[in-house]
């Protein structure tokens, strides 16, 4: 592709592994990486760790106070479970529920004036489409997004891939990577005016 990353925005961070290797692999610098993290434990690791943008907004469709469910670390629970929404599987008494601010994307964009994202990633644990939807018009300024998503219900009420593959195509995104690991997938997307078709 001819997209050359001059940022990386990365929501649903956990303790910023990823976007300290997207940032080393990008040849960028911390204050390039913009991460959201909302469970206190691990937004509080990154901002003991790195130098990056770091904020512990909930990102949705909505701007609002909201209930989100935080796994309880100290259960050695999985890490990365916590979400807005009820996981199906995992035992409620596992997640403490907090209340946080959630912030639409397009209102980020504008109050922190962030013209375009290069490179977005999002996991967030059945909310991705929500995620999406909270840019509004300004996913047309986002660049390329790799993003997770399920092809079943794990969290109740959840969209799933299709619901996240019509929305993307539908803002001109092509998807370029995509591999399914039982009923979860990673797929990475970019704009088609990035890609060099022969």
């Amino acid at each position: 592709t001819s997209l050359k990353p001059k940022n990386v925005f990365e929501i649903g961070a956990n303790f910023g592994q990823d976007a300290a290797c997207l940032m080393k692999g990008f040849a960028l610098k911390p204050k390039d990486i913009y991460v959201f993290e909302p469970h206190p434990a691990l937004i509080k690791s990154i901002k003991d760790n790195f130098e990056f943008n770091a904020f512990d907004y909930v990102l949705s469709n909505i701007n609002a106070t909201v209930v989100f469910n935080a796994i309880n670390l100290e259960k050695k629970s999985n890490n990365g479970i916590s979400s807005l929404r009820t996981h199906r599987l995992v035992n409620k008494n596992k997640f403490n529920k907090i209340h946080k601010n959630s912030w639409r994307m397009d209102r980020f964009m504008s109050n922190y004036h962030i013209s375009n994202i290069d490179f977005l990633k999002i996991d967030v644990e059945g909310c991705n489409f929500e995620v999406l939807e909270g840019f509004g018009k300004k996913l047309n300024n986002v660049n390329s997004i790799h993003i997770e998503s399920e092809h079943k219900e794990i969290w109740k009420g959840q969209k799933l891939w299709m619901d996240i593959k019509t929305y993307l195509e539908k803002y001109n995104f092509e998807n370029i990577y995509f591999k399914r690991y039982l009923d979860q997938s990673n797929s990475f997307w970019i704009k088609k005016r990035y890609l060099q078709h022969r």
